[in-house]
């Protein structure tokens, strides 16, 4: 939920002024950087939005949890909405505290933060063990943790920052590794990846103090070595890796004295996988990943587990084609705070670019993708391109002429990335790419001579006849049959000939001249029987309402009801505000003592009634902070009456007058909803020794309320 408080709250404990329902709301945090939540708010016909004005404080769940406080800092009005850049809270503290002179002196993190809020209405929390000591002199509180000009806390103490509410969270590393894996390689719209092997080290040549290496093999490799089209060697010198004879003197505490030759090898071995454990043999991955854009593909399933990720937290990222396990940071989220989920995120420490020296593949088939399924198409197609061109890039572009009928060409090792076989010759040619079952011969499933030929899949642009009278284009949809008609590519039916059918021919035909039902003419105008229509399921709704959307008018064209996304809605005289779709019950209950008159006068009751928020529904409540209770039907019915007394040798009591009046819904001071109903119910006491009938309120009243909304 969505909040605004007035400007002068401070720490607030009770719901806002107001809950308001904007079009957007999100927070952009960079981790040690910039925090900024826009927001987008309609003028809406409730005025929610007249509650929004400068250094007004909105509340916005986030990925550090619920009702976090962002200080409105900049408006802009549009005609039909607003505007809203704010700020976390705790950037107040830029305004409102001013160190004169502080000086946490050998402290840990969490002393240094407590000397620098004293006595203020922030607080720090910190991890960091680490001693240090910092002067801040006419510094206010945020520029002493955070700002360019020395000392800061970040410089003196170190830590990464998280923001909460009037609490600033500084640890040595914010976030945490909680088990998210995705996998990434591919061309997918809403991914966006770099890949730098800038320092990648796959073949190590190590070097011990006074230059001993390795007697002969002088190479370590690392086990990604054959993951990537080049070796990486890098030469590391180990200085604490020491041959004991070229010592003199002592040894220092950290240094590894070995007794012989193969002593140092194993050593120098041992600190060469010591490094590839440490992932000096792994790129630097940086990657951004939409989560609108790639929520409706396939695809998602493997971006998936990052929805609720936090800034800071690590995440295993699988390269698919390299086959390499890399870890990243969430250095970088777009929350969204109205659905309180990630909507973008960049993983990684590093934004340089170098995966396309390096990739052993061929980017191919981008941007196929279904406008109607959304999902990613032709994936068997996509994979059989991605293979033709990294077959084709590891081949020499090199032709001779030959003084023979045919050659073969074949690779049999399976580890090899160009295994496969070709057999050229002045017939034609086959291809393949695997053996037969008995591994005797190759599986040839790509063959073509002079006379035509067969592949498991052909990708193809044009495919016409020798005229050109006969064709399909495969990339548009359009095609054209000599019989005179063509289909371009939206789907529009077109004649060629003077002596085609007409219209009414056309209809005629298909109609057996209106015998078959289903399909009438009227003028110039092709209608369809409803009557006669028989098919499996219609899909109406989606996430943007893409699969369709049926609307019901009355006699006047006024909107009378809609089926999309959000179910079925009925509309009032075309009003936009829908009712009549679900029924929230609750009782009421009366006492004797709400009550007013007696005697001669009728009793009435004027009762208000605060709900408790378990009592009604999410749903409800949400209708009705949307709409407001002017969109909502209320009916009340008496349940039950309690007799103030039973009949006795003074008198009886028979009831008399009862009935409901006004009902009222609203929202206190505090946005508590509440309920104030009028009722009105007396008894008549008779009394046996002849005094005049009087009116006494009943015991008990029990009231049934249905609020149809």
């Amino acid at each position: 939920m969505i909040q605004i408080y007035d400007k002068n709250t401070i720490k607030p404990t009770t719901n806002g002024k107001m809950v308001l329902l904007p079009n957007s709301c999100k927070l952009q945090a960079t981790l040690n950087g910039s925090w900024i939540l826009n927001m987008n708010h309609p003028t809406d016909s409730e005025g929610r939005w007249k509650y929004i004005e400068e250094e007004s404080i909105l509340s916005v769940p986030t990925f550090v949890g619920k009702g976090q406080l962002f200080r409105v800092n900049k408006l802009t009005k549009k005609d039909y909405s607003i505007d809203v850049v704010a700020y976390p809270i705790f950037f107040d503290a830029a305004k409102e505290v001013f160190l004169e002179d502080v000086r946490p002196t050998i402290k840990n993190g969490q002393e240094a933060l407590d000397i620098m809020t004293s006595g203020t209405n922030f607080e720090g929390k910190s991890n960091i063990s680490t001693s240090s000591t910092a002067y801040f002199e006419r510094r206010n509180l945020l520029d002493a943790i955070s700002g360019s000009d020395e000392p800061t806390f970040l410089q003196r103490w170190g830590g990464e920052i998280l923001y909460d509410n009037y609490k600033i969270i500084i640890n040595e590393r914010v976030g945490g590794n909680y088990g998210a894996e995705i996998r990434y390689g591919k061309n997918i719209d809403g991914i966006t990846y770099t890949v730098d092997m800038s320092d990648v080290v796959t073949r190590i040549v190590p070097v011990a103090y006074n230059g001993r290496t390795i007697n002969g093999n002088i190479f370590v490799d690392s086990e990604n070595i054959n993951k990537y089209a080049t070796v990486y060697t890098k030469e590391i010198v180990f200085e604490d890796v020491k041959l004991k004879q070229d010592i003199q003197g002592e040894p220092d505490e950290n240094d590894i004295v070995c007794e012989s030759q193969s002593d140092l090898e194993k050593a120098l071995k041992k600190k060469c996988k010591e490094q590839f454990l440490e992932g000096i043999d792994l790129p630097a991955v940086s990657i951004e990943i939409n989560m609108i854009k790639i929520s409706d593909t396939n695809e998602y399933s493997d971006v998936k587990a990052i929805e609720m990720i936090g800034l800071g937290d690590t995440v295993k990222c699988r390269h698919k084609k390299l086959d390499i396990t890399t870890e990243a940071r969430a250095i970088e989220i777009e929350w969204d705070c109205i659905k309180n989920t990630v909507s973008s995120v960049k993983l990684g420490d590093t934004a340089q670019t170098y995966f396309e020296k390096v990739s052993s593949a061929v980017d191919a088939i981008n941007s196929i993708v279904n406008s109607q399924s959304k999902t990613v198409m032709a994936e068997k197609i996509k994979g059989v391109l991605n293979a033709i061109n990294t077959q084709l890039r590891y081949q020499k572009n090199v032709a001779q002429k030959q003084d023979v009928r045919a050659i073969l060409f074949e690779d049999t090792d399976k580890e090899s990335s160009t295994y496969g076989a070709m057999c050229l010759g002045t017939q034609g040619f086959q291809i393949a790419n695997t053996r037969t079952q008995d591994g005797r011969d190759w599986d040839w499933k790509t063959a073509f001579t002079a006379e035509g030929g067969y592949a498991d899949t052909l990708i193809l642009g044009i495919l016409s006849d020798r005229t050109g009278k006969n064709f399909w284009n495969l990339n548009t949809g359009e095609f054209q049959l000599a019989s005179s008609v063509s289909v371009d590519g939206k789907g529009t039916l077109k004649t060629l000939a003077e002596d085609s059918l007409t219209q009414e021919q056309i209809f005629n035909l298909l109609t057996n001249k209106g015998a078959v039902k289903g399909i009438y003419k009227i003028g110039n105008e092709l209608y369809i029987n409803m009557s006669y229509i028989k098919a499996g399921t219609m899909a109406l709704g989606g996430s943007q309402n893409d699969k369709g959307v049926l609307e019901i008018y009355d006699e006047n064209d006024k909107l009378k009801a809609v089926m999309n996304k959000e179910g079925i809605q009925h509309y009032d005289a075309g009003e936009t505000v829908p009712y009549h779709y679900r029924t929230e019950h609750c009782e009421l209950h009366l006492k004797y003592r709400d009550f007013a008159g007696g005697g001669k006068e009728v009793c009435t009751a004027t009762v208000e009634f605060m709900f408790a928020e378990t009592t009604l529904s999410t749903e409800f409540l949400n209708y009705w902070m949307k709409y407001g209770s002017s969109a909502m039907k209320i009916t009340a019915s008496i349940k039950k009456i309690d007799s103030p007394g039973a009949p006795s040798s003074s008198g009886i009591y028979a009831l008399g007058t009862f009935g409901v009046g006004d009902i009222e819904l609203y929202f206190d001071d505090i946005r508590t909803p509440c309920i104030k109903v009028n009722v009105e119910c007396s008894y008549i006491n008779y009394g046996f020794n002849n005094l005049s009938p009087r009116y006494i309120a009943p015991n008990q009243l029990y009231l049934d309320v249905d609020i149809v909304y």
